[in-house]
This record gives structure tokens, C-alpha cells and sequence, in this order.
């Protein structure tokens, strides 16, 4: 029987990966953007090394993600057969990190907006963020189990070359960071081999693109294109990620479905009515979408609008459950860094992808305690 299901299993992922197949192959455009650099450098450079030592001291620290992009832009049948490959582990180990159905999960990926995983290219986009988030929920899932049981050396190997691929972008980095620091007040202390080489590869990486001499440069460039950058306060700038966080937050699918979920599990469960001013702005946000920041810096209807929602919606989830409410905040701080950056009007739609995550995350969890509410009454 469980001969059986094994092959079943197999069976049922092997379709999945085709079906995004079928998809990658006569669905998406020619190569596009950022692409056309990267496929031009394996053309032109006959030393990656060399090549990525140039980046590394010209524009960029994420030596392990470019030399990966390079190699999939040869060819778009390797980075569309990848490419599927890696949306079916992402629905795997999600399943797996989560104890949920995948058919949720493959659900859940068909509300996030295209331009995400386009925006700059789609070799350049997906391996960029696609890639790290699917590589950074493999090393999750690993290190979730690693508290619970013996991992073989397989598992090990497989958790720490995901977790050096994840960290090596910047917003999965400070994620990383703020989960590695929620496991330890959680008294979940690191003990064996793979624990301490996730939150040591985790510290590492964020001191190399600390101090990469290729970000210090790209900074400057970057500066010279965002007129006053230098000029606004630390506030402005939390200012600015916050309310570019949530105004997206509201504008997207995925809210209501966020929403609903957690209005339904609060008032069966909880019997806590608070949930419904979470409607009521919402309703209020639909029907007045001209309260938002017009200008950098205002603080004006628009923040006070922001801050009250966040606060009803973090208050609710604390409510709650607390660790629902940590993915939350872990999910709008990565988008709330990009602020920090005089790319920040440049980053596009591609760096919500992983706050996107977060909320499908939650979502997820809140209609697997919903069918358990449903399945004991």
C-alpha cells in the first residue's frame, strides 16, 4: 500500500510539473529585458569567475544567483523546463512546511499578478525571486523538521544549498534574520549541524552584501536617478515602504480572500467582532481610493488611513494566533526595506512577491483551522 502511494505521489507532481510545462512552452513571451544582458554575457564571456568578480565590484553581491541566471539564459527550453520544475517544489515543500492540500496552494499561485514574475525579464525575475523564495521554503521545511527528527545527510546538503542560494538576495536575507531571531525567543534553540549552518550561512550573507564593494557603487548610481534621496529622514523612508506596502496590500486579490478567512475564523472561533472594522475599511478604502500619499514625505489622510488598518489587522491576528501575526510583520518589513533603497521606485513589482507569499501563507493556515472548525462541529 504505501508502494502505492509513493508512485501516486510521483505520479501526481509529474503532473504538475507538466501542466506548468505545457504553460512555460506556449505561454510565455521571448526572452525580454534584463534577459538580453544575461544571455549576452555567457555569449561574450569566456570566464564566469572573472565576469562575476566584475559584478561583485560593480553592481551586485548575488554572485551565487547571477552565475545560476547566466547559465539557464543559454537556453529558454532549460530555463522553461527549470523553471517548472521549481513552481512544483514550491507547491511541494509549501504542502509539506504547511500540512496543507497542494491543490490550495496551486490555486493560490493563479492570484498573483503576472508582472511579478516578469517584471524585469522572466529569466531574470523568477530566478532572481522565484528561485530564492522556492529555495528559502525548501530550507525552511528542512529546518522546521530538523527540530523533531534526525535529518539524513541528503536533507542536510540539500537545506544548506538552498538556504546559501535563498540568503544571497537581500530581502530573503532579513527575512531569514527575523525568523532566525522569532525560532530563538521561541526558545527553540539551535542545536544540531544544519540549525547552525542555516542561521550562520544566514549572517554570513548578510555581511557579504553588506560590505560588497559592487552594492556601494550601484548605490551612488542609484542616487544620481532618485532626486532628494540623501534628503529624506528615516521617517519619510518608513513612511514611504509603509504605505507603498499596504496600498498594494489593498489593491490586490489577495486581500479579500485574507480578509474573508480571517473574518470567518474570528468570529467562529474567537467570537471576536473587532474583525469587522477590518471590513469596514476595507469598504471604506474601495469606495474613497483617492485617501493614499500623492507626495513622498506627506503625512497627511493617506498614512493615518495605513496605520489604522495595519494596526486592526495586527491587533486581529494577535488575537488570534501570534505566529500568524509574526509571518505578517515578517512579510510587509521585506517590502518596507526596499524603502531603504534609492531603488525603490525602480524595484517594481517583483520584490512583493515574497509579502504576496506571506499573506498566501497565512491564508492557507487560516482555511486548513477553518476546516477544522468545521470538521469538530
Amino acid at each position: 500500500m504505501k508502494y502505492k502511494e509513493e508512485i501516486l505521489f510521483i505520479l501526481y507532481y509529474l503532473m504538475i510539473f507538466f501542466l506548468f510545462l505545457t504553460f512555460h512552452i506556449f505561454k510565455i513571451d521571448p526572452v525580454f529585458g534584463d534577459d538580453s544582458y544575461f544571455n549576452r554575457c555567457l555569449l561574450f564571456e569566456d570566464n564566469l569567475l572573472k565576469w562575476s568578480l566584475y559584478r561583485y565590484s560593480s553592481w551586485s553581491s548575488r554572485q551565487f544567483i547571477e552565475i545560476i541566471l547566466i547559465i539557464v539564459s543559454y537556453n529558454i527550453l532549460i530555463w522553461k523546463i527549470l523553471n517548472s520544475l521549481i513552481c512544483t517544489f514550491l507547491i511541494l515543500y509549501t504542502s509539506k512546511l504547511l500540512k496543507i492540500n497542494s491543490i490550495f496552494i496551486i490555486l493560490s499561485l493563479f492570484l498573483i499578478p503576472i508582472k511579478t514574475f516578469n517584471d524585469a525579464g522572466w529569466q531574470a525575475t523568477t530566478v532572481n525571486y522565484l528561485w530564492t523564495l522556492t529555495a528559502f521554503i525548501i530550507a525552511l521545511s528542512i529546518l522546521k523538521e530538523s527540530f523533531n527528527f534526525k535529518l539524513n545527510n541528503f536533507k542536510i546538503i540539500l537545506g544548506i544549498i538552498c538556504i546559501l542560494f535563498a540568503t544571497n538576495l537581500e530581502q530573503i536575507a532579513f527575512i531569514s534574520i527575523f525568523i532566525c531571531m522569532y525560532i530563538f525567543f521561541k526558545k527553540r534553540f539551535y542545536t544540531n549541524f544544519y540549525q547552525k549552518s542555516f542561521i550562520l550561512i544566514t549572517f554570513l550573507n548578510i555581511f557579504y552584501i553588506y560590505t560588497c564593494i559592487g552594492n556601494k557603487v550601484r548605490y551612488l548610481q542609484e542616487i544620481s536617478r532618485f532626486n532628494n534621496y540623501l534628503d529624506l529622514t528615516f521617517a519619510i523612508k518608513l513612511n514611504m515602504g509603509f504605505s507603498k506596502a499596504l496600498e498594494y496590500f489593498l489593491t490586490n486579490n489577495i486581500f479579500i480572500i485574507f480578509l474573508s478567512l480571517l473574518l470567518i475564523v474570528l468570529i467562529i472561533k474567537k467570537r471576536n467582532y473587532f474583525g469587522f472594522l477590518l471590513l469596514l475599511f476595507y469598504i471604506a478604502y474601495k469606495n474613497f481610493n483617492n485617501i493614499y500619499i500623492n507626495e513622498i514625505g506627506s503625512y497627511g489622510e493617506g498614512l493615518i488611513f495605513y496605520i489604522t488598518i495595519f494596526l486592526i489587522i495586527t491587533y486581529s491576528l494577535l488575537k488570534y494566533n501570534k505566529y500568524y501575526a509574526s509571518i505578517f510583520l515578517i512579510g510587509i518589513s521585506s517590502k518596507i526595506l526596499i524603502a531603504f533603497s534609492p531603488i525603490f521606485y525602480a524595484s517594481g513589482e517583483r520584490t512583493n512577491l515574497f509579502f504576496i507569499y506571506s499573506l498566501i501563507i497565512i491564508s492557507l493556515l487560516l482555511l486548513k483551522d477553518l476546516y477544522i472548525i468545521i470538521k469538530k462541529n
